[in-house]
Order: C-alpha cells, then sequence, then structure tokens
C-alpha cells in the first residue's frame, strides 16, 4: 500500500520507520536515543518531505513497545488508517509462507516461485493466536481515537479496487484524488490449497482442535 500511496505527487510515506532491523542497520550509534525518542526521530523525517502529504507505517507490536505514542501522534494532527485482513486464517498462511520463503513481496516480471510448501498445523494455531492477540491490542490502542478503517478484501484485494479505496483514504487526509499505480504484485496467484502440501491436515486439525469458526 505504500507503493499506492506514493504513486500521488502530493504524498511521501515512508516503509516502517521504527523497524528494528533498519534501526539496527541505518542507525546502530543513535538507536538508544530513537527508543527513547521515537517522537524527535519521526519527526526528523517529517521535515524532509514537509512540502507533502508524510506518513509512515506503524506496525502493533511497535505501538505496545513505544506506550503512548499513537496518542502523540493523534494528539499532534497525525491522521490515523488502520488496515486489517479481515480473513485471520488466510493473513496467518500468507504470514507463514513468506517467513518460509523469505519473499514478502514481488514486483511485476519477477517469477512466482511455485513450489509448494510443508506446513505444520500447530504453527497455524501459533499464528492465528498471535493474530487475534495483536488486533486486540491494535483496537485497544485506537479507542477513542478517530481513525479510517480500511480492510483488504473489501478495498485492496484485486487491482480494481484501488482507486476508488484510494480515493476514500485520500479525502481523509484531504489531498485531491489522482489515478493510482503501484509496481507490486501478490507474491503468488495460486490459492492457498494449490501453495501448502498438507492444506487438508491444517483444515481438519483446525476443525479437531476447536478452531472450526476460522474455516469457511
Amino acid at each position: 500500500m505504500v507503493d499506492l500511496f506514493n504513486s500521488h505527487p502530493d504524498i511521501y510515506c515512508d516503509r516502517e520507520l521504527l523497524n528494528k532491523s533498519r534501526l539496527k542497520r541505518k542507525y546502530k550509534l543513535i538507536r538508544p536515543l530513537i527508543y527513547m525518542f521515537p517522537y524527535k526521530y519521526i519527526s526528523s523525517h517529517l521535515d524532509k518531505h514537509a512540502e507533502k502529504t508524510y506518513g509512515f507505517k506503524l506496525m502493533y507490536h511497535q505501538i505496545r513497545k513505544y506506550h503512548g505514542f499513537i496518542n502523540k501522534l493523534y494528539n499532534d494532527d497525525w491522521k490515523i488508517i488502520h488496515i486489517q485482513r479481515k480473513d485471520v486464517l488466510k493473513q496467518s498462511f500468507s504470514g507463514i509462507i513468506a517467513r518460509k520463503k523469505g519473499n514478502y513481496i514481488r514486483k511485476a516480471g519477477a517469477a512466482i516461485d511455485r513450489d509448494q510448501i510443508y506446513i505444520d498445523p500447530q504453527d497455524v494455531v501459533k499464528a492465528l493466536k498471535n493474530r487475534l492477540r495483536s488486533l486486540k491490542h491494535e483496537f485497544e490502542a485506537l479507542q477513542g481515537l478517530e481513525y479510517l478503517d480500511v480492510v483488504y478484501e473489501n478495498d485492496l484485494a484485486e487491482s480494481n479496487l484501488w482507486n476508488k479505496s484510494m480515493e476514500r483514504i485520500f479525502h481523509f487526509l484531504n489531498v485531491d484524488p489522482v489515478e493510482v499505480h503501484t509496481s507490486m504484485l501478490k507474491t503468488d496467484d495460486r490459492t492457498y490449497e494449490e501453495r501448502i502440501s498438507n492444506y487438508q491436515e491444517i483444515l481438519d486439525y483446525l476443525k479437531n482442535n476447536g478452531y472450526s469458526n476460522f474455516l469457511k
């Protein structure tokens, strides 16, 4: 979604500024100061793009790590866009596959890895629990704040949804709508049944262990 934002000439959207690996790689010496004063660090990036509407990705675990940070942003007139995926099982599959293959994005023209993978059913249950816990923390952090909710399945899953969805988001940000585009594609266009070698085994395990509510 960062690429969709950045296809607008008046917007600059950064990636995860508070990502641990990024901070370790780019700001090793001043990391302790960034951890202590995350808002000053974010503000320094804002100043670099003062002529544009500026934003960045903030993950749920970063909200928990920097207590009160999201409220500080909100009180200083930052706008919050909450992006979620309703199908928690598919989100869990997606995250597990990405970690196993080490491939989180695919650009136009890049080949698709067609190999199937095996996933331990218990790893799926662990991922489900983690995501549900994350959602709980996200909504707790957002309680009492005004924000725009963006749902992957309704707004982002297919490219024919992008312009309508982004028009709503641009309106929220008080910028003129434009047609959006991105070179980023789904990492794999196959179904999860086609991508996971023991897909049925996982479904049976979930059904037999009290997780049938995640099955459709």
